[in-house]
């Protein structure tokens, strides 16, 4: 049996719940996601996100706003704008390096500032170099970002699901919680452009009795939500582990 699924709420395209009632009871049923597609248009960071930088004995909390694409001369115009005679460059690495003529602290950064700069799998704070003389007038400091930067999503993004199928994963406070994996995607997401996962998922096992509350939640690779603004459409395929199928009833 299919069933095809399809977020609604604007507010939380990410999530899907799937509402429904048995028919015929069984003790144990086998699903897996079929297909899986959206509009990769995304909020890579949004107005709560922040990054707190210290220049001396003063901390500076730099603001982002709801954005969806990042570019170098984006991410210079909010460092060198709040931060006087700073800017940001990329090395031949593809690592981002704050660049600034006194030394400095990262003191802090929200979940999806980490993954935009490169210090997702970073422990802050984070010292900049010392003082490196350029000229008679002029210093120099220094610090590149550990990890490359996520300026969209990449291309790996999981579909979590709230059931008693659960593995251990650790999240982006580096401590390890308990979730399922339902689906994972290897498809390149570049924003605006349709991405559409049609190699089927493992199968997995529940008890006919969580089918009633099954829910799926769209996440990043460190398993924090990602907010989406289209719709996500999933299909689920369904089979009984005893030789009656299952009789599913879509609530209204």
């Amino acid at each position: 049996m299919l069933c095809h699924l399809v977020s609604t709420d604007p507010n939380n395209y990410g999530t899907v719940k799937f509402t429904s009632s048995i028919g015929k009871i069984n003790n144990t049923i086998m699903y897996r996601i079929s297909s899986l597609s959206f509009i990769a248009n995304f909020s890579i960071t949004t107005e709560n996100d922040y990054l707190d930088i210290k220049i001396e004995n003063q901390t500076h909390r730099i603001l982002f706003q709801d954005k969806g694409k990042y570019d170098l001369r984006d991410l210079n115009e909010i460092i060198s704008s709040n931060l006087q005679d700073y800017t940001i460059n990329f090395n031949d690495r593809g690592l981002l390096t704050i660049i600034g003529p006194k030394q400095f602290t990262i003191l802090d950064a929200t979940h999806n500032v980490k993954l935009l700069l490169g210090l997702y799998h970073s422990k802050l704070p984070i010292l900049s170099s010392r003082p490196k003389i350029i000229n008679e007038d002029q210093t120099q400091c220094e610090l590149t970002m550990p990890s490359v930067p996520y300026r969209s999503y990449g291309n790996v993004l999981y579909l979590t699901a709230r059931t008693d199928m659960i593995c251990s994963v650790n999240n982006n406070d580096g401590n390890e919680e308990s979730l399922s994996i339902a689906y994972k995607t290897n498809e390149i997401l570049y924003p605006g452009f349709p991405v559409m996962c049609k190699i089927p998922s493992q199968w997995s096992i529940i008890n006919s009795s969580q089918l009633n509350q099954l829910e799926f939640t769209l996440v990043d690779f460190q398993f924090n939500p990602v907010k989406l603004h289209s719709p996500l459409y999933i299909t689920i395929e369904l089979q009984s582990i005893g030789l009656d199928e299952p009789q599913i009833i879509l609530k209204k």
